[in-house]
């Protein structure tokens, strides 16, 4: 029974219709054409039946993220008693 595959993965409508494939490309290749489908792409933003699970935010890279972030902030700005203190 044929389908659409609606996806926001770009690379999966250029992959499909790509001429020229490695041999694992290939391989899948040959795999998927077992299915009859056609893959349409559609930007994520316009999902509204997103898997909730699969855009959950990684609440611990963020936080590394923010702890780098204000490393790099404290390194490059000089604290206000150190120029306070510089210029008494």
């Amino acid at each position: 029974q044929k389908f659409d595959l609606i996806t926001d993965h770009v690379g999966l409508t250029w992959f499909i219709n790509k001429s020229s494939l490695t041999g694992r490309s290939m391989r899948w290749i040959t795999t998927l054409q077992e299915y009859d489908f056609d893959i349409i792409y559609k930007p994520g933003r316009k999902h509204s039946n997103v898997d909730a699970l699969s855009r959950i935010p990684n609440q611990r890279a963020e936080k590394k993220k923010q702890q780098k972030l204000n490393r790099t902030f404290n390194q490059q700005i000089p604290s206000t008693s150190r120029i306070v203190n510089r210029r008494k």
